[in-house]
Parts: structure tokens; sequence; C-alpha cells
């Protein structure tokens, strides 16, 4: 198996424009050649080479940073079989292996006032820290430094999570909080993010960190590299992810458009949601509305180089899709059809069939397979993102 360079990684992602910037590469890199520096990876090491040029890749060799590019090497639809073998009680659909489908609600009211859709997601990391099942969640929180914007964060406690309800739409690096939580000792963390996200999470699990011995290296060298290369997905003991066709621009869609156009103060704004259009929440309680494909002239273009809707590498996927006040639950791995079936019968969720939902499942379809198909292939590749004809077609709840 060839393993990526940083060389491919700056010229086939950076440079060509599908860099998602999840920041994952600059999380694992052992030598701090690069930085995280506008959203970007950008090389620090040496100010005078060239910006694809790492000392210690075209000496020693190392290239862990590339191992764990969302864009680069192994894609998440390879992937499948590593996360979620083809087993009894597997099913395969356009969007994914796993094992049910079902619609879902949180009970708790304080919970409900915050979050953004059913609030099972929420509802998932307040069990898991009541029980013990994890010791830190990372995820995506308002950052107070930057209204209507959201930043990594790392909670530990059920109030810090509720309080991290509820999204903005615009990008934010979960995966650099991870460094974070391991600052903290934790070992039992629940990383949420979006597809991007996700997927260099389960590399990080999945990579063999063999390569790195290549016969020109101290044991030293090879002990530090494979710890960064491999220690962030130790403590991962749970992956939520997060359904997402595309996010905004902060200061295309927030400062130009919201606070510009429209004059609505960010400092003002509550929450967001996107149900066919852009729903506004205000402080006050008013609601305002945007025509959703205005909204999308502020995407990022880094987005449509993602093929992944819904999140098919994680252990849980949720989404809003097509449903308001409930949650579009796919579970995926045993793990965590387990977490959800034992918050059901603690009597903290509300579960309905799918079949109550029906327009949710043709636009959870519909919406997988634009994603899939609007993926530009690189020069040089070949296509990854075309479903095989023998993915059978199973029903959307399996349970029934």
């Amino acid at each position: 198996m060839e393993h990526p360079t940083f060389k491919q990684m700056m010229n086939e992602v950076v440079a060509y424009g599908s860099c998602c910037e999840c920041g994952t590469c600059v999380l694992v890199c052992p030598h701090n050649v690069i930085d995280y520096i506008d959203g970007k990876p950008k090389q620090v090491a040496k100010a005078t080479a060239s910006f694809d040029f790492c000392g210690i890749s075209e000496g020693i060799g190392c290239d862990v940073c590339a191992q764990v590019c969302p864009r680069l090497g192994i894609r998440e639809f390879d992937m499948r079989d590593a996360v979620l073998p083809r087993e009894p009680g597997v099913y395969e659909g356009l969007f994914g292996r796993y094992r049910r489908i079902v619609a879902a609600r949180c009970k708790d009211p304080e919970i409900l006032a915050r979050c953004q859709d059913g609030g099972v997601v929420t509802a998932l990391l307040c069990h898991g820290l009541r029980e013990g099942l994890f010791d830190g969640a990372v995820v995506s929180a308002a950052d107070e430094a930057m209204p209507a914007a959201p930043k990594p964060k790392v909670v530990t406690t059920v109030p810090d999570a509720i309080a991290s309800a509820s999204s903005w739409y615009t990008y934010c690096p979960n995966n650099l909080a991870l460094a974070d939580a391991d600052r903290m000792g934790l070992k039992q963390v629940c990383f949420v993010g979006v597809p991007c996200q996700i997927t260099p999470t389960r590399k990080i699990q999945l990579v063999d960190p063999a390569f790195l011995d290549n016969g020109r290296k101290k044991p030293k060298h090879i002990e530090r590299q494979t710890k960064f290369l491999k220690g962030f997905g130790e403590i991962v003991s749970c992956t939520i992810g997060l359904l997402c066709t595309e996010v905004f621009t902060y200061e295309g869609l927030m400062v130009q458009k919201l606070q510009g156009e429209m004059g609505i103060p960010l400092t003002e704004v509550k929450k967001f949601n996107v149900k066919g259009k852009v729903l506004i929440y205000k402080k006050d309680g008013a609601l305002v509305e945007m025509n959703l494909h205005r909204a999308q002239e502020y995407a990022r273009p880094e987005c449509h180089h993602c093929g992944d809707f819904s999140a098919e590498l994680a252990d849980i996927s949720c989404g809003g899709v097509a449903s308001m006040d409930w949650t579009i639950t796919l579970l995926r791995t045993k793990k965590g059809e387990e977490l959800f079936d034992d918050m059901v019968a603690r009597g903290l969720l509300d579960v309905r069939s799918m079949d109550e939902f029906e327009n949710s499942m043709k636009v959870l379809i519909r919406l997988t397979k634009k994603q899939r198909e609007r993926v530009p292939v690189p020069p040089g590749r070949t296509p990854r993102y075309v479903r095989p004809e023998s993915y059978p077609t199973v029903p959307a709840d399996p349970s029934r």
C-alpha cells in the first residue's frame, strides 16, 4: 500500500482547493512543520522553503499528516469494510451501512429548549457523561469572542454539553480540540463532527503505523511519529456524525448578508436552522427567514469536494433532514446502537418509525445521491464516488 506524502497533500489538496480545513494534519504533525493559518495547513518550519517542502519528509521520512487527510489516499467510501464490516444485522443503502434508521426526540425540556431539532446528539452526550461512558466530548460551541460563530471545544460536564447545543452553519475545526482533550488526560472521548471531521478521526484509528519504520530512523523518531499518528484516535471511544451538505463562510453569510444587508446584529442571533430555507432565530423571539439559494451563494467551495452527506463512518449519524423537532438517526455500529437503545430503555428518548417520516427518507436519499455525484475528480485520479450496482437496496427501517 502506497502512503501519500506531505508534498502530495500540499499540492493535490491544499493548492488544488479541496482542503476541508479540518486541521487534522496540523493536529498530528510530530515535528511542528505546519500550523493552522487562515483555515489551512501552512509550512512554517523554514520560511525560505517552498510551501510543499518538509525537511523531515524529505529526510528521515514522516508524512504522518498526509495519512489522516480526508481528501487524500483512501477515501471514506473505501473505509466501510474496516469500520462496519458486512455481517448479519448490517444493512447497506445509498447512504452507507447501518443497523437501523429511526426518528428520535429527546425528552429533557432543558435540552429541547436549546437544541437544533430533536436534541438527540446533546442527549447522547449528556447521558454518556452522566453514566461515565465518556469523560469528555469534542464539540463545536458558541465563540464568546465572535458572535454567531462556533469554536472547537472540549466539554466535560452536562451543563457545558447542553450549552454547546445548536449549529451555526459556519466551519469549525473540531479535530483540533482533540489536542486539548489529550492535554486534559481524557481517555474516553465522544467526538462530534461533520463527515469531513469524522473521516480523519477514523483514519487515525485505522492507519497502520508500521510504514514509519523505514530503516533510516532512530527508535525515538519512530516512537514520536507513532504517538502523534495514533494517540489522538486512541482516546476517541465514540463518534457522532452530523448530516451535512455544506456550510457557509462567516464573512459572507454572517457579516455581509445578515448583518450588512439584512441589518441583523450578530449579537442578537440565538441560533440557525435549515429546512429548505434558512431560519434565523433571534434572542428576542423573532424568526427571520432567508431563501436558501441566496444563502448558498456564500457556501464554502471546499464543501463541494465532499461526497459524504450522512457521515457514513460514524457510530451514529444524526440530522434534522426534512423534519422539524425530530432527529433522523442512523444507528451504524453495534456500539452506537447499544448506546442509543440504553437511552430508549431508560425513557430518555421518544422514537418513531421512518414510516412516519417518508419525506425525510426521500430527502436523505436525494441529498446523498446529489452530493456523491457533485464531487469533481482531481487530475490524475479515477472517480471514487460511483455506487457499485452490487450494493443492495434495503428497507429504511429493517426493524419493522
